[in-house]
């Protein structure tokens, strides 16, 4: 039997899976590279879908830099739906 071969490696999310992952893929890199500088960006809507992971980010000390682009829409499922 042959191994499913995945996607390549992207640091953005596909399709509408996308809409949320931006902050809690960046704390798995946080304790993956501690060491290193971890960024995001997303819109206000993504990120108000994960805004709860700021406590967790919180609660372990995690260093991340969120940047929030505020178009006051879902603009992402738009995107995908069109």
């Amino acid at each position: 039997m042959k191994p499913v071969q995945p996607w390549p490696p992207s640091p953005f999310a596909r399709g509408q899976g996308g809409l949320g992952y931006a902050v809690p893929a960046a704390l798995g890199a946080a304790v993956a590279w501690p060491g290193d500088r971890v960024v995001t960006v997303s819109g206000d809507g993504g990120f108000g879908y994960a805004i709860g992971e700021l406590a967790t980010q919180a609660q372990h000390g995690l260093r991340t830099i969120n940047l929030v682009l505020n178009n006051g829409t879902l603009a992402w499922l738009a995107t995908c739906q069109r």
